[in-house]
C-alpha cells in the first residue's frame, strides 16, 4: 500500500526509525518503485540507546 501512496505523491513527510540489528541481505524499504521518490531529510536523531530516526520530506512534483 505504502508504495502505491509514494507512486500518487500522497506522501509528504516519512518518519524512519532503525534499529541497528543485522539480519541478512538488504532489501528496498519499499519495494519496487517505478520512478524515484526525491525526499529532503529534514530531521535526524538518534538516542543514547543506538536508535535512530530521520524525517523525510518528499519534494512536490511541479
Amino acid at each position: 500500500m505504502i508504495q502505491r501512496f509514494l507512486v500518487a505523491g500522497l506522501i509528504d513527510r516519512a518518519t524512519i526509525t532503525t534499529i541497528p540489528v543485522l539480519i541478512g541481505t538488504g532489501r528496498r524499504f519499499f519495494g519496487h518503485l517505478p520512478t524515484d521518490v526525491t525526499v529532503t531529510l529534514a530531521q535526524p536523531w538518534v538516542y543514547d540507546f543506538g536508535v535512530a530516526q530521520a524525517t523525510y520530506l518528499a519534494a512536490r512534483a511541479a
